[in-house]
């Protein structure tokens, strides 16, 4: 319904919010965002 409101044809598809997790990190690393690795504990 919202797709349709928005005029969104349903051939054009989203990634889901896991995707998104796990693409960002590598983009802002690729864009120079500086990152160090963590460990909680």
């Amino acid at each position: 319904m919202r797709r349709a409101r928005a005029k969104v044809p349903e051939e054009v598809s989203f990634p889901t919010k896991p995707e998104l997790a796990i693409a960002m990190p590598g983009h802002a690393w690729t864009q120079g965002v500086p990152m160090r690795w963590g460990e909680g504990g």
